[in-house]
């Protein structure tokens, strides 16, 4: 698809290629958050996202990459769904309204793939990318808080044991609209680095569950079936010294009134935005 002089709208490779991620930088060297480099980082990133290079767009000058829209693929509120897990531009190709006019060569791909949802996440402060998104037609579905920092929990006499995806998977079956894309069962049965955990009573009752990446001290979830789940992040705390959890859902209060009862701070905020087409 031709845009303008010597630009071309293309599909995107499958895998994260070495151009993905350096456009990827580029778009973002003039934020505050950092980024990591590593191909194996992004390659995870991609899984845990279903990326779709084929249902995934980029914006070429010749060769060289110059934005993209990474999407993923899976079903999602019950429906078939993709969702942008990456919309870049470079700075000297702001203003030409690319991200539009990506959206408008991806459309009718997602309708014959039998899509019926578009979904997205994007910072709360991020209002030039809100506007982008309102314009193209999402609308703000969900407010996500994370939260993390040193923790100090209470012993409650439970202990945990190691378990394992397969395990909990029916435990997690009743749960997952507490959880974003990345982080719902689909995202992580993508990747390798969690570690998971079985929470148990003074009488070998299993009472909660947890999963946990002990490389970025990030809790992907947890679920109590036993008791209060402030009860629960108490006695978590006492087995970490440090946690983090993306995309609470502003909405569940009491889930973000566990987090903070043991000394999660307050960090990113963003919005889920959702289109049906």
């Amino acid at each position: 698809m031709t845009i303008k002089s010597d630009l071309q709208i293309r599909t995107l490779p499958s895998r994260a290629v070495d151009e993905l991620i350096e456009c990827f930088h580029r778009s973002f060297a003039d934020y505050s958050l950092p980024f990591p480099s590593d191909r194996a980082y992004w390659q995870g990133r991609f899984d845990k996202a279903r990326y779709r290079g084929d249902l995934s767009a980029g914006v070429y000058e010749g060769d060289q990459l110059v934005a993209f829209a990474w999407q993923g693929r899976d079903e999602w509120e019950g429906q078939q769904a993709v969702f942008n897990t990456g919309t870049g531009v470079l700075p000297s190709h702001r203003g030409l309204a690319l991200v539009d006019q990506m959206y408008d060569f991806l459309l009718p791909r997602f309708r014959a793939n039998d899509v019926s949802l578009c979904t997205l996440e994007v910072l709360q402060d991020n209002a030039r990318a809100i506007r982008v998104y309102e314009r193209i037609g999402f609308k703000i579905s969900a407010s996500y808080i994370s939260y993390g920092g040193a923790v100090s929990g209470i012993d409650h006499g439970f202990r945990k044991i190691e378990s394992s995806l397969e395990e909990l998977s029916d435990l997690m079956l009743t749960r997952q609209e507490n959880y974003s894309w990345d982080f719902c069962a689909a995202g992580i049965s993508k990747v390798d680095h969690y570690d998971y955990y079985q929470v148990l009573d003074d009488h070998d009752q299993v009472i909660a569950y947890y999963i946990h990446n002990p490389k970025n001290h990030r809790i992907a979830q947890v679920e109590s079936y036993g008791a209060n789940l402030k009860v629960i992040m108490e006695q978590i705390a006492t087995w970490h010294s440090e946690l983090h959890i993306v995309n609470v859902n502003e909405a569940h209060g009491d889930r973000r009134a566990a987090m903070e009862a043991v000394g999660m701070k307050i960090g990113v905020t963003q919005y889920q935005m959702s289109m049906a087409i």
